[in-house]
C-alpha cells in the first residue's frame, strides 16, 4: 500500500486554515497561534493515516470522507458545547423615541 503524502503547499494552506486571528502585536501570541494550527493539522494527518493503515488491502475505504475541514467544525462545535458558548445575541427593542 503505497501512502501520498499532500504536498507542502497543501500544508501551509490547511495551517492557515486552522490559524487563529487576531490583531494582537504580541510575537508570542502569533507563535501560539502558529503552533496550535500545526498541532491541529498534525492529529489530523495521524488520525487519517490510522484510518488508512486500518482499511487492509485494496482502495483505502473512508479515505475522503474525513477531510481537514471536518476535524476543525468538530472541534469548534465541542469547545461551543463544552464552553455553552453563545452564537447569537438577544438585543433588547427600544420603543420609538418620540419629541
Amino acid at each position: 500500500m503505497t501512502i501520498v503524502l499532500p504536498a507542502i503547499e497543501s500544508s501551509y494552506r490547511q495551517i492557515n486554515q486552522a490559524r487563529l486571528r487576531t490583531s494582537s502585536r504580541s510575537p508570542e501570541l502569533r507563535l501560539l497561534a502558529v503552533a496550535i494550527a500545526l498541532l491541529l493539522r498534525n492529529l489530523w494527518a495521524l488520525c487519517r493515516w490510522m484510518t488508512l493503515a486500518r482499511s487492509g488491502p485494496g482502495r483505502p475505504t473512508g479515505e475522503g470522507n474525513f477531510r481537514f475541514q471536518t476535524l476543525l467544525r468538530w472541534i469548534s462545535r465541542m469547545v461551543e458545547t463544552r464552553l455553552a458558548l453563545e452564537t447569537s445575541l438577544d438585543l433588547p427593542t427600544h420603543s420609538p423615541i418620540s419629541f
